[in-house]
């Protein structure tokens, strides 16, 4: 499995990249003018997207996805901006709770939590992710005033800033390995989306405790399930069981000068 060195500068280009095509994207965006958005540039930019995604080359993550990301968090803000349909804002900020305490269970990833999902690796790339379709659907054609072009770009940047902190981090280091992490986004841009499509108030509230449990992640130790350590105590009695007579005999002899030394 492909270890990345975080003690070598080059491996921080790939995110120093993403971020200077991040915020080029963005100030194209913020030019152009609610209710231009067609003729205004924004299909020239889904071309330019579409080509870098073919030209780019992933080095530790896929970059590309991140723009996409931004990009369509835009193109849902506007199509929200000129719904005429409206909901209860109860309903809608219950939604975005809840949507927002699954995805921080999923950043800060409990023991047991993590080995669910390392044992089941299509459901650890489908729950996230349907969850996430599942709030931008239901609020796509609730209608939400547009906001201005700098507040969406300081979103974009919280959410890359912590998109990067989750890549090297937490997934880096996932059981998954890094080719993993090359081939899809769903990880990272699932748990984070909240931060692109949340009210702005839960949004500001989101960066901080995202970064809360990428840090709890990274502090709490990795706990085997008493199912699972009871497995592997069976196997090393079993093993030891089968092991030569003159093993057995060193063993033994290790453990009564365990107990003499104590």
């Amino acid at each position: 499995m492909k270890k990345v060195d975080l003690a070598l500068a080059v491996n921080y280009v790939p995110a120093c990249l993403c971020l200077c095509k991040a915020l080029l994207l963005m100030l194209v965006i913020s030019v152009i003018q609610p209710g231009d958005e067609v003729r205004g540039g924004y299909v020239p930019l889904a071309a330019m997207l579409y080509l870098d995604r073919h030209l780019a080359r992933n080095m530790i993550f896929d970059s590309n996805a991140i723009l996409l990301a931004l990009y369509f968090a835009n193109i849902h803000a506007c199509v929200r901006a000129t719904s005429l349909r409206t909901s209860y804002s109860v309903f809608v900020y219950g939604l975005h709770l809840c949507w927002i305490g699954m995805c921080l269970t999923l950043l800060a990833e409990p023991s047991k939590v993590k080995w669910w999902f390392e044992k089941r690796v299509q459901a650890s790339k489908l729950v996230p992710v349907v969850f996430m379709l599942v709030v931008i659907v239901g609020t796509a054609y609730v209608h939400t005033p547009l906001e201005p072009g700098v507040v969406r770009s300081c979103r974009a940047l919280a959410f890359t800033l912590l998109a990067f902190s989750w890549i090297y981090l937490v997934g880096i280091h996932s059981a998954h390995g890094i080719e993993y992490l090359k081939e899809t986004s769903c990880q990272f841009v699932a748990r984070l989306a909240p931060m692109l499509y949340s009210p702005l108030w839960l949004a500001v509230l989101f960066a901080p405790a995202a970064l809360g449990a990428l840090a709890w992640n990274q502090h709490t130790p990795v706990q085997t399930p008493p199912e699972q350590l009871q497995t592997v105590t069976v196997q090393q009695e079993a093993q030891k069981e089968s092991d030569p007579d003159d093993v057995q005999l060193f063993r033994q002899a290790m453990n009564r000068l365990d107990v003499i030394l104590e």
